[in-house]
């Protein structure tokens, strides 16, 4: 099990370099998701906040197809660990196993790494 979220910590943190670069450059934030979704299956749900924690960019596979879709929007993070552990300390962060709430309620560990 360590060896399998490292692996997803890993991908996580090059995700979020794609998706600095695709800020910077006005690119579609989804596309650096759903190519990270491709090679690892073990991501649910991806998503993307702003600094205030309203997700501005994600994808799951929480549909009938097991297929990533694209986020609707209109939610927010700003109250989860995931979201305010990295904006305190500036560094990723790995949860204990919850149930989801909001995009599912399967048993899932969450990771996240601060954008800069």
């Amino acid at each position: 099990v360590e060896s399998y979220v490292r692996e997803h910590q890993d991908a996580l943190a090059a995700t979020a370099l794609l998706i600095e670069h695709a800020q910077a450059h006005g690119d579609d934030l989804t596309e650096a998701l759903l190519a990270t979704h491709g090679l690892h299956r073990g991501f649910l749900t991806m998503l993307v906040a702003d600094r205030t924690g309203w997700i501005v960019a994600g994808s799951s596979r929480l549909n009938e197809r097991d297929r990533p879709e694209p986020n609707s929007g209109g939610r927010t993070v700003a109250d989860r660990a995931y979201f305010t552990e990295p904006l305190k300390t500036g560094r990723p962060y790995t949860s204990e196993v919850f149930l989801g709430r909001g995009f599912g309620s399967d048993p899932i560990v969450a990771l996240s790494a601060p954008l800069r």
